[in-house]
Order: C-alpha cells, then structure tokens, then sequence
C-alpha cells in the first residue's frame, strides 16, 4: 500500500511539474511584444521566426530616440510581396520606439521585414560607418 502511494504521489509530482513546463513554454511562444536594444541590430540585420500575429515590436534607444525623424519613411514593414503593412508607430518614452500590428494582425505564416532609419538614435545620427537603415526579418508562426 505505501509503495502504491509513493508511485502514485510521483507521478502526480512529475505531471504537476511536466505540465508547469508546458504552461512557461507556451507562454513564452504566445508573447506579444519583443524589446530589442538598437545595438542588436547594429549589424543592420537580424532575423526572428514565429512570431505571433499580434506581435508588437519594442525599440529601445540607450542615447535617445530622435522624434523628429519618426515618420512612414523611417519606419515601417514590408511584407513578402513587397507591399508595405499598415502597422502603428508611436513613442512609449524619449528611449522606446512602439510598433504594432496592423488592426487584424500579420497574417498566419507570413514573412515581413521592419525597417528602421539609422538616424532614430541619437547616438548614431550621420554616422557613415554604419549602415542607413536597419532590417528586422521576421516570419509569424504557422499554426495557432
């Protein structure tokens, strides 16, 4: 009897943490916004996959955010036929460049590039060194 309670409280134990497991990871695929530091993509390109499709999209500038630069031509995604998406820019605070979804969404296993002007930092404003703008490819997840 006690050896059938032991097994028992063991599995019990081992589904409880096995499924605490599942929960954190598919949270972590469900997240909705992504923080990137400016100096991530200093290299003018970076790639991320599944996305999901009302992801928001966090840039943060450790100098500053030069506003008077925020614009359609300085920011904006492009989807994979070349077409630009309608998504929403706007300021969470002098360092955080915001960018949402289009209202509905990315569509579901989709590629789009977000491209963001050298010159939003500060620190970096006509810097010839670097490149003049910068590439976020990203696909959205497949399935739901």
């Amino acid at each position: 009897m006690k050896k059938r309670i032991i097994v028992l409280t063991s599995f019990i134990i081992l589904g409880v943490g096995g499924l605490i497991g599942f929960t954190q990871i598919l949270n972590e695929k469900q997240q909705t916004s992504t923080e990137i530091s400016q100096e991530n993509i200093i290299s003018a390109s970076m790639t991320q996959s599944d996305i999901p499709l009302n992801h928001e999209w966090k840039i943060y500038y450790d100098k500053g955010l030069n506003q008077d630069l925020i614009n359609e031509k300085s920011i904006y995604v492009i989807d994979d036929n070349n077409n630009k998406v309608p998504v929403t820019v706007s300021v969470e605070d002098p360092n955080t460049l915001l960018i949402k979804p289009p209202s509905g969404g990315y569509l579901k296993g989709k590629s789009y590039d977000l491209y963001l002007d050298r010159d939003l930092d500060l620190e970096h404003i006509g810097n010839k060194d670097l490149p003049n703008q910068y590439r976020i490819h990203f696909s959205t997840i497949n399935s739901l």
